[in-house]
């Protein structure tokens, strides 16, 4: 652990306090990385400043987006989703080994084939290298260059058919509109200021979008040196002012005379649950509030999955920079139930464990019915396993209960009482039924986002990071 709370504010934060009270009250757009560390950087300064107004947080990709919408209108192109752009590389990849006809044959059905294959076509283009680019590199062998050159030729033609942009096309389509608004920032930025943070990746398509801004007056924000470590290559970095007692954690002999080093304390603990306790102890125990407190892991998914739980417990509120696994959610748990339902043949354990645990909730016109008694009426369905199993079983038991008898000590208003939750609880399980023909081998690709859609309908909301 380290103890940061000096009351020395730190020369970013310092930076665009600066500029907060230079351009009061004008529109200020924050370039960062991720929206998670600009926003990050706006609550920080709120925190030590006299309050802000005008800042909008935005990324490279959002801002190319903005300054292209002009050009993609006239071109008549609709921007690429990261699923439909996945398929038409695996489109453009398939082409390409069907005419290959080698040995990359064997591997066409690969995940880890296909998922390299992907990132190489992702990467040539974000890096702005296109299909002549790449026809007069030297490769050391020359089956996987040409195969290569095919799937991307083909990628670009099947983008160019379809009217399609992807995030290299939107790039150059704001670098364009840049160029045509001379040395001003475009007036579809609708800003008076850029503000740029440092750790952006300046790389290929992107570095030059970044460097046209920087060209037409945009801001880059200063921050803390760090001693005995060089700025990395391709990245963009504003380091400015002497060194501050942070600076020196890396080479502590580089400290300089005046300039202390912070305390710095390690411990060990059994377990990541145990760790994030003692945490949460030392930061009670040095009196901090919780917005005083950064957590940064190695492991942020797992670490962040047993703080989120220890979070909720004791009810600390906590922000996550890369946000937790999509399970935490009680509709990831419900949608990955669902595939898991599917994938294992409708096995009804799948849809019973949900119900037991109130994840799944019946409509509202069915009016409400506890998790355990609608949990043990399925099971009494005796559905096994199969699509077909849930509507025969659910028709043969609501007729059954159309049909049943009052037992000889029963009294009147007893047996209907018994009659109409056995009828209404059946009646409450018509939906889930109704899952089963959204799914299945046979079923078109389709089917499955609507059953999905389905599901997530019945998902039960709950207070919290839950609510999904």
């Amino acid at each position: 652990m380290t103890d940061t709370t000096t009351g020395a504010v730190p020369r970013l934060v310092d930076s665009l306090a600066r500029i907060a009270r230079q351009k009061r009250v004008a529109r200020k757009l924050v370039l960062a990385p991720n929206f998670s560390a600009g926003r990050e950087l706006l609550r920080r300064l709120a925190l030590v400043g006299d309050g802000w107004i005008g800042f909008e947080v935005t990324t490279p990709q959002r801002l190319a987006q903005r300054v292209a919408l002009a050009g993609m209108e006239q071109a008549g192109l609709s921007l690429l989703d990261n699923f439909e752009q996945q398929a038409i590389v695996d489109e453009a990849l398939d082409f390409a080994l069907r005419a290959e006809g080698g040995t990359l044959g064997d591997l066409a059905e690969g995940v880890g084939f296909r998922k390299h294959v992907h990132r190489a076509v992702g990467e040539l283009r974000a890096a702005g290298i296109g299909p002549r680019d790449l026809d007069a590199a030297r490769f050391g062998q020359w089956e996987k260059k040409l195969f290569l050159l095919r799937v991307l030729q083909r990628y670009e033609r099947l983008l160019t058919e379809r009217r399609r942009a992807d995030v290299a096309t939107v790039t150059r389509l704001a670098l364009k509109a840049l160029d045509e608004a001379g040395g001003q920032l475009p007036a579809s930025l609708d800003t008076d200021v850029v503000v740029m943070m440092p750790g952006i990746g300046t790389r290929g398509l992107q570095g030059r979008l970044v460097a046209e801004l920087g060209a037409r007056g945009a801001k880059l924000l200063k921050t803390d040196p760090v001693q005995g470590l060089e700025v990395p290559s391709k990245i963009l970095w504003g380091r400015g002012g002497p060194p501050v007692p942070g600076s020196f954690l890396y080479a502590s002999d580089e400290q300089v005379e005046g300039v202390p080093l912070p305390e710095v304390e390690f411990f060990s603990a059994a377990s990541i649950d145990a760790e994030l306790r003692e945490v949460l102890r030392r930061v009670i125990e040095a009196g901090l509030s919780w917005d005083q407190v950064e957590i940064i892991t190695t492991d942020p998914a797992a670490y962040g999955s047993a703080l989120h739980v220890l979070g909720q417990r004791l009810e600390i509120p906590i922000t996550y920079a890369v946000g937790l696994p999509v399970g935490r959610t009680r509709t990831g748990r419900v949608v990955q139930a669902y595939l898991d339902w599917i994938e294992e043949g409708f096995q009804a354990h799948v849809i019973r464990r949900l119900l037991e645990a109130g994840d799944l909730r019946a409509p509202k016109s069915k009016g409400y019915h506890a998790p355990a008694a609608l949990a043990r009426r399925f099971r009494g369905l005796r559905v096994g396993w199969g699509r077909r199993r849930y509507r025969s079983q659910i028709r043969e038991a609501l007729a059954g209960a159309e049909q049943l008898e009052q037992r000889k000590p029963e009294p009147d208003a007893s047996f209907a009482r018994r009659r109409e939750r056995s009828i209404t609880e059946l009646e409450a399980l018509i939906p889930f039924r109704q899952l089963s023909l959204l799914g299945g081998l046979r079923r078109s690709c389709a089917a499955y986002p609507r059953g999905a859609d389905q599901i997530v309908v019945r998902a039960k909301r709950s207070p919290g990071y839950s609510r999904g």
